[in-house]
């Protein structure tokens, strides 16, 4: 959502027609504070898109550790040795799978949750644009009711 529309629909127009989300409260107090805050906000997240990027090279060292406990050079390589190897390089590899299916998941959830929140500010803009053009409407129709009644000469004539 655009900054202006938050700012002036969103916040302004809707504190002018004494409208409100649901659990936030809206007030010039808090406008003010709010616009403060998206300052900040543009700010941290610019750095934090650089520190939050993570590579598949930083997450192999922690599939990568070697799971088999006291294998060393000086124990000699047995049938029973090479069969666990296999099996731990197996189970490696399914966990390096998963891994990454996790993160596409929480990807999803988080790009999921952005979405509805964005909608959510759009729906709310949706509700302010329309409770002022209700405003606007009555207001016209009263003031041109009574512009048309009180421009005719016959109105206030007593019989």
């Amino acid at each position: 959502m655009p900054h202006w529309i938050r700012r002036y629909i969103c916040h302004y127009l809707a504190w002018l027609l004494r409208m409100k989300r649901p659990n936030e409260e809206i007030s010039w107090k808090v406008i003010s504070c709010l616009q403060n805050l998206v300052i900040l906000k543009r700010s941290e997240q610019n750095s934090e898109a650089k520190e939050s990027k993570i590579t598949d090279n930083e997450s192999e060292p922690l599939l990568s550790q070697e799971l088999v406990p006291g294998n060393t050079s000086e124990q000699p390589q047995t049938y029973e040795n090479k069969s666990n190897l296999k099996e731990i390089k197996q189970l490696k590899v399914e966990l390096q799978r998963i891994f990454k299916e996790i993160c596409v998941i929480t990807d999803d959830i988080r790009q999921r949750g952005k979405d509805d929140n964005i909608a959510s500010d759009w729906k709310f803009a949706a509700m302010v644009i329309e409770r002022f053009c209700l405003w606007l409407f009555t207001f016209l129709t009263i003031v041109f009711t009574c512009s048309i009644l009180f421009s005719s000469p016959n109105i206030f004539k007593l019989y």
